[in-house]
């Protein structure tokens, strides 16, 4: 890996993490993405269940025909205490992915600081508290940027089963959201 001299954006904590360790960075996508999906295939699970359970009651259909349906909805919440253990997992590869790779790449580009800059205690003092933790940042963004990402998938998918099944609820709501929590709307809400 090799650091440019340049101004280091928002795309910049997609692409650093996956080039100091593609799987961890990609297991960590591919988990908050579906961590987002969750919410919405548990009420869809869920109400298929309840709709199974109370057609069992009601002898319309047989009691073997509602165990894949329950048997779906243990997996999803055996998906969501197990996965916890291994986020972090991926978070500790993707840690050493850039111990080995970036922290590497800032101490070659720190090695090769003129003599001159390295005996002026202040320009070393500034090197070390701006190559200090840096790594450490960036992980904690990347972590943060999808974190994000699956609140807003989280919140799309519910609001489209929202729509879906009754339409006017999630007009009412996306109303209040857009009136009152989105920042570009502060001074029109406080006039309301």
């Amino acid at each position: 890996m090799q650091i440019l001299q340049r101004n280091y954006g928002l795309g910049d904590l997609v692409i650093i993490p996956f080039k100091c360790s593609t799987w961890a960075a990609g297991f960590l996508l591919l988990q908050r993405i579906l961590i987002g999906l969750i919410p919405t295939f548990q009420v869809v699970i869920t109400a298929s269940f309840i709709d199974g359970a109370i057609a069992v009651h009601q002898g319309q259909l047989a009691l073997s025909q509602i165990y894949p349906r329950l048997a779906v909805l243990v997996a999803l919440v055996a998906y969501q205490r197990l996965i916890g253990s291994a986020l972090d997992l991926a978070n500790v590869r993707l840690g050493m992915g850039f111990q080995a790779k970036f922290r590497t790449a800032v101490t070659h580009k720190r090695v090769n600081v003129a003599y001159e800059h390295i005996e002026n205690a202040e320009t070393w003092d500034l090197m070390n508290r701006v190559t200090g933790e840096g790594e450490n940042q960036i992980v904690q963004g990347f972590n943060s940027l999808l974190l994000l990402a699956g609140s807003v998938i989280r919140i799309a998918g519910l609001l489209f089963l929202l729509f879906h099944q009754v339409w006017w609820a999630a007009v009412i709501i996306l109303v209040f959201f857009r009136s009152s929590v989105c920042p570009w709307n502060q001074g029109r809400a406080s006039r309301l």
